[in-house]
């Protein structure tokens, strides 16, 4: 037996009939109604679009590390130099522990040498048996071989220029950096100064003035840092592929005119440092990928916990499709040797960002541990 209807249903179903029935009269039977949606369609069907598969074989992993450590040569840096030599195996420690594969390497600020990396070091204590440019944490000996090569003196030249070392060995000649940078790890720039960035070529010298005040005073001339920093990015494949960490003399607003001395801004047990305003600008001009710290301190092990905590430490990667995508994947695949591949997740595994700054026609953001051991993902989405 058909349950009554309460008077509550009743006039319920009467409106919603009458708002059916009028909206029938108004616009027709053949017109579109705007308000109307229909049911989510199934995750396997395009809502725009056409269907299509991507692969990304060559991406930088979260768990692969290339340190590359610049630091200036210059004649105020020696206690610099090896405080932060001292104070790097805790770092290392922790990072081999967890399970990174790390490689590391020094390179000077002094643009006057060829790019690419310093030389190894053997006449600092400890250091006759150092034979290796790089260490690799494969390696016993890997952290000694670093902490040795971090001491390259204080005979550079006085202009120091780490934007233009830089450029010219990751963008100008990648071969320089033959044996650090690998194709398929992170990049990770730490540079040491106590003093702003001097880069450009219309620089002109006095011997009898101090360098950094030059380059204040020729601050027009100077390499762009937006230009640098655009360039610097390009060369990685996913915008978690490349991060730049500054230890510098903090930044200042002061402009110095012709004949002003640069005045240092703090004092600490390892020297003066002085305004840094462009290595401070290229740090930020890396967003979430930059970091910007003094060097005015004791030691820096703090400073190598920030780094590691805000630079290294990042269990995601971010792909960019290569067409603009109308919805969430379809699917995401991790594919491993062989024919052994392994569906993903959505919302665990990975996560659909739509349009971002470094992906114009959309991000999808995965997490490490999802495609560890995957030599490629596969990705199917709808195309516009």
């Amino acid at each position: 037996m058909m349950q009554a209807w309460t008077t509550k249903q009743a006039l319920l179903w009467a409106v919603t009939a009458g708002l059916v029935l009028a909206g029938s009269g108004l616009m027709g039977c053949t017109d579109a109604n705007p308000l109307y949606q229909p049911g989510p369609l199934s995750p396997e069907d395009c809502r725009l679009g056409e269907e299509y598969r991507e692969s990304f074989e060559v991406f930088e992993r979260p768990e692969k590390i290339d340190l590359w450590f610049v630091v200036a040569d210059t004649a105020a840096m020696a206690d610099h130099q090896q405080a932060f030599s001292d104070s790097l195996p805790p770092m290392l420690d922790r990072l081999a522990d967890e399970g990174y594969d790390v490689r590391a390497a020094v390179s000077t600020m002094d643009g006057t040498v060829e790019p690419g990396l310093a030389p190894r070091i053997t006449d600092a204590d400890g250091c006759s048996n150092n034979g290796r440019q790089v260490a690799d944490s494969d390696r016993g000996d890997w952290i000694d071989t670093i902490q040795c090569n971090l001491l390259q003196g204080t005979d550079g030249d006085r202009r120091i220029r780490p934007l233009d070392v830089t450029y010219d060995a990751l963008v100008g000649d990648p071969s320089s950096l033959e044996g650090l940078r690998r194709e398929t790890a992170r990049l990770v720039i730490v540079m040491l100064a106590n003093e702003d960035d001097c880069s450009g070529t219309g620089f002109n010298d006095d011997p009898n003035r101090p360098a950094r005040d030059l380059c204040a005073w020729q601050s027009d001339q100077m390499r762009s840092v937006a230009s640098w920093v655009d360039d610097m990015r390009s060369t990685a494949v996913v915008s978690e592929g490349i991060s730049l960490a500054v230890i510098s003399g903090p930044p200042a607003t002061v402009e110095y005119q012709d004949g002003e001395s640069v005045r240092h801004v703090c004092n600490s047990t390892l020297g003066s440092g002085y305004p840094s305003p462009r290595l401070y600008e290229a740090a930020r001009r890396f967003g979430d990928q930059g970091l910007f710290l003094s060097s005015c301190v004791f030691d820096f092990e703090d400073h190598f916990d920030e780094i590691s905590r805000r630079l290294i430490r990042r269990d995601r990667v971010t792909l960019c499709a290569s067409y603009p995508m109308a919805q969430e994947p379809l699917d995401v695949e991790a594919v491993y040797t062989g024919s052994d591949s392994e569906f993903l997740d959505f919302g665990t595994d990975y996560a659909f960002l739509g349009v971002t700054d470094r992906c114009e026609n959309g991000a999808l953001q995965l997490r490490g541990r999802a495609i560890d051991d995957a030599h490629r993902v596969r990705v199917t989405y709808c195309r516009f």
